[in-house]
């Protein structure tokens, strides 16, 4: 879970699929909604992705583990920048996991390899 100016966003596997309930709390319905337009993003760029892996050790790692670690990035981020005088915006924490990720994903020779990288970063 993801902690941005007092709100919780979710990652997509922690989310239900109906974001909003009868009588739910509409401030809760906002977060639900704010974490599925991170998650929408995420997920289009990730399916934008799939095509040049095609054959490769990396077609076979699920969609939802680079999610998380995308998601897992974003969250160090935001930790990092909490007492900054002049902390990165969300959206700009979000282009830089989502770069991060791809960049390691794609230039690891192998599933440990990369294991490895994401136990350093």
């Amino acid at each position: 879970m993801i902690k941005h100016e007092g709100e919780f966003i979710e990652p997509l596997e922690q989310q239900s699929t109906e974001e909003v309930n009868p009588g739910s709390n509409p401030t809760q319905s906002s977060h639900a909604s704010h974490g599925s337009a991170i998650q929408d993003l995420i997920r289009s760029t990730l399916e934008n992705q799939e095509n040049i892996l095609a054959g490769s050790w990396q077609a076979s790692v699920p969609q939802q583990e680079r999610m998380g670690r995308i998601f897992d990035l974003i969250g160090s981020l935001l930790l990092a920048s909490q007492n900054q005088p002049n902390p990165l915006d969300l959206n700009r924490m979000i282009q830089i996991g989502i770069r991060f990720e791809k960049e390691i994903f794609e230039k690891s020779p192998s599933k440990a390899c990369e294991d490895r990288d994401f136990a350093g970063a």
